[in-house]
């Protein structure tokens, strides 16, 4: 019991830790390898450590950069992952295969919720757009 509360807040840290310490690759593209962190507990601790350990990083992502649209995509998204990652772990296979597995898992689930982003931001694009187009016609008729 003991050994699980260690390995849901370290791997919790862990991923709060590499949330902070990111990767630039460009001015606006930041990588950040939280989702390793998850991986990597759910394949060695389980399902439930990995779980937790999630939630306090979607906790963190939340206080760190604030509530936001993006925020509460990416919390829920390694939520998600490590649902998904703890079905994966208790497939028959071999550890490497199971974590190859996961990793495909988890960059399907950042896939989907930069999808779901970049559609809610072109959507308040077109609002911003179209309202003022709307005043544009009126006035020239």
């Amino acid at each position: 019991m003991y050994r699980l509360i260690y390995y849901e807040c370290s791997y919790g840290l862990l991923g709060s830790i590499l949330m902070i310490y990111t990767i630039k690759i460009d001015s606006t593209i930041i990588l950040d390898l939280r989702f390793l962190a998850v991986t990597i507990v759910c394949l060695y601790a389980g399902m439930v450590p990995a779980i937790i350990g999630a939630c306090i990083i979607g906790v963190m992502r939340l206080l760190l950069f604030g509530i936001t649209a993006s925020g509460i995509v990416d919390a829920s998204a390694i939520i998600v992952m490590a649902l998904l990652s703890g079905w994966t772990v208790r497939l028959p296979y071999r550890p490497f295969i199971r974590f190859q597995l996961m990793n495909s898992i988890s960059l399907l689930c950042v896939f989907f919720s930069l999808s779901f982003l970049f559609s809610y931001l072109i959507l308040i694009i077109l609002k911003r757009i179209t309202i003022p187009m709307a005043i544009f016609k009126e006035t020239n008729a």
